[in-house]
């Protein structure tokens, strides 16, 4: 079950240089500390994928914790 829910998360696609700020978390096996900047008290309604529009292909954060 939890391969269909990623499969049918939200794709959300960024332009910005977040991905060049972020280390190789997937290297490490460490998470990154990704927060909205509102919202914060409303519960979760759906999953969602950030995804880089550039054409580096580690320009995506679909952990979370």
């Amino acid at each position: 079950m939890d391969e269909l829910q990623e499969r049918m998360a939200d794709k959300l696609y960024v332009n910005f240089s977040l991905f060049q700020s972020i280390p190789d978390a997937w290297g490490i096996d460490q998470l990154f500390p990704v927060l909205p900047i509102q919202g914060l008290n409303a519960p979760l309604e759906r999953l969602a994928v950030l995804l880089d529009i550039t054409c580096d292909s580690d320009g995506i954060i679909d952990h979370y914790s």
